[in-house]
């Protein structure tokens, strides 16, 4: 089966790329990735700023996601050792490798002095990594300065950017000023700063261990992936190549993001936690996905959903109404006891549905797990 997907004028042998990560923080690991099957990696990021400030990584794993904190010295590569690591990297992987620059500041010569020297590394484009820009887009004059800092580098750097982007770069805001520039590609969707997990039966204690006063972490988990799929939908929507990623845990959610519009998918956090087996069981079950609904390549799906469901307009709405078949009825009362509608009764140990009010929004249907209620 043909998985073969584009991406920054790369040809990649399937959708999956290894985003910003622990997993692309040496040569050792980006060598694992690719042994597993990545189609590509993006590198941990890496920048000239230096915040004196010396730690360690802490991380901790709960049913609400990956939890990660540290300083930006441990968490940011040198440029220096970036280089040295892409280059090495590049030489010894046959598949595209992408750097990723950061710096807490909107001033052209600092990027610029950062994308020049890694750009001699070999790798095939720089994503801008701009998670470190939080207190800047407050600023008034933000939009210019993001704005000309684009343009300028897009001019004066040999290799394709694209920016990542994060929640606190609002999607259709961003997708305003990205229309301003020489910006075709976007990578998408990053962590979100947010408080320690604490346990509200011991005093509001924090449960991550060995640290003190975090008072911030990074945030991963599949809560983000409704965010990511919002992103995807809008800047595809808005002409834009899209690196889409961002709480992936299920092949799926792959195929999703494809049918949206997404050219290529990043992953970290599901394969952190579960291992880089997982590349190849979604490749797999990818390709199983094709082959069963008669698809003869992955880029027949692209935009699928779109397709369908239409651009942003006026929406219609079919005139429905719901249906009861008793036989299948176990009286669990669940379409009684909710109280999204009142047009559902019960007399004489029977389901009645009042005709005349209902809407037909399909609400009752999805909580009967009888199937007992049904559109004609």
């Amino acid at each position: 089966m043909d998985l073969q997907c584009d991406f920054l004028n790369q040809s990649l042998k399937n959708p999956i790329i290894i985003a910003s990560s622990p997993l692309s923080e040496s040569v050792k690991n980006i060598d694992k990735c690719y042994q597993a099957g990545a189609s590509g990696i993006i590198a941990k990021s890496c920048s000239s700023f230096n915040s004196g400030t010396k730690g360690f990584r802490r991380c901790y794993v709960d049913n609400k996601g990956f939890w990660a904190t540290s300083t930006f010295d441990r968490e940011i590569h040198d440029i220096k050792i970036s280089y040295k690591l892409l280059s090495e990297s590049v030489r010894r992987v046959e598949i595209p490798i992408f750097a990723s620059v950061t710096e807490p500041t909107l001033d052209f010569n600092t990027w610029f002095n950062s994308c020049k020297i890694i750009s001699e590394s070999g790798v095939n484009g720089i994503q801008l990594d701009f998670f470190y820009l939080e207190n800047l887009i407050t600023q008034s004059d933000f939009s210019k300065k993001f704005v000309d800092l684009l343009n300028n580098l897009s001019e004066n750097i040999s290799l394709p950017i694209f920016p990542k982007l994060n929640i606190n770069l609002p999607s259709k805001y961003i997708a305003h000023l990205l229309k301003k520039t020489k910006i075709k590609s976007v990578s998408l969707l990053d962590s979100i700063s947010i408080p320690p997990p604490f346990d509200i039966n011991n005093q509001g204690k924090q449960k991550i261990q060995n640290v003190q006063k975090p008072y911030n972490m990074s945030l991963f988990g599949n809560w983000q992936y409704p965010l990511t799929k919002k992103y995807t939908y809008e800047f595809i929507n808005e002409g834009f190549e899209t690196c889409s990623g961002g709480g992936i845990v299920e092949w799926t959610e792959i195929i999703e993001l494809i049918m949206l519009g997404a050219s290529v998918v990043q992953i970290a956090s599901d394969l952190l936690i579960n291992g880089l087996s997982r590349i190849n069981r979604n490749i797999e079950n990818i390709e199983k996905y094709l082959k069963d609904n008669n698809f003869n390549n992955i880029q027949e799906i692209k935009k699928l959903a779109i397709d369908n469901f239409g651009k942003q307009g006026e929406i219609q709405f079919l005139d429905n109404k719901v249906k009861y078949n008793p036989i299948l009825c176990k009286k669990c009362k669940k379409c009684i006891e909710q109280t999204f509608c009142n047009n559902i009764n019960i007399i004489d140990n029977e389901i009645i549905i009042n005709n005349l009010y209902c809407e037909g929004c399909s609400f009752c249907i999805s909580i009967c797990k009888n199937n007992a209620l049904y559109y004609d």
